[in-house]
């Protein structure tokens, strides 16, 4: 510590969210994300414990509250619910890679079947015109492959769609201090905060 501590605010953003994940099979889920709003990392503490803080009877008027920055903190709120929704969307993402090798197995084995049948009457036939025509239609029937390919890999995307509901900015005691601390061997003075409900510090870098 290169100063003695002094009284501060930690602050923090309460998200509730419903999240909407769209693939072949529709999933819901219920979300209270909490994150820092010095580094935006998530508060797993703070999330399940909200509804047990102490309240102050009275609104103190000697808090200033942070400035809102809405780009940020969605940006924060996207990357905390990508983590919390990771073993949700690897089991989606699983039954849909299934579903859609099915598919294409099925649209592959349909335009193989058929390309084969065409040419092979191109190849009993002697007329020009037939073999002309042949070819158009192989020509016709390849496009067709592509685009009913890329259907399916359109049909089978999956698509996170979260839904805010509520938003509740937490203000609580904290202590700030400075720190000399050694990082890739060069030390540096930075700021820091110590949060007492979580034992955590948080430190802001000068890069950051």
């Amino acid at each position: 510590m290169a100063t003695p501590f002094k009284p501060a605010r930690h602050f923090s953003l309460v998200c509730l969210v419903r999240c909407e994940i769209q693939a072949i099979d529709q999933h819901w889920s219920m979300h209270r994300v909490a994150l820092s709003l010095l580094d935006g990392e998530s508060d797993d503490h703070l999330a399940r414990e909200i509804g047990f803080q102490p309240v102050p009877s009275e609104a103190s008027d000697e808090i200033t509250w942070p400035t809102l920055v809405p780009a940020q903190w969605s940006a924060w709120l996207q990357n905390a619910l990508e983590h919390e929704l990771a073993d949700d969307l690897a089991r989606v993402r699983a039954r849909q890679e299934n579903s859609l090798r099915r598919e294409l197995d099925r649209v592959d084995a349909y335009f193989e079947n058929y390309q084969r049948e065409l040419t092979s009457r191109a190849s009993r036939s002697s007329s020009p015109g037939n073999k002309t025509k042949t070819a158009a239609r192989l020509a016709s029937a390849k496009a067709e492959h592509a685009r009913r390919r890329s259907d399916q890999v359109s049909r089978h995307e999956i698509r996170l769609q979260p839904h805010v509901d509520a938003l509740l900015l937490v203000s609580e005691k904290a202590w700030s201090t400075q720190l000399l601390l050694d990082r890739a061997h060069r030390f540096q003075t930075v700021e820091a905060l110590f949060v007492p409900r979580s034992r955590r510090w948080e430190v802001r870098w000068p890069d950051t």
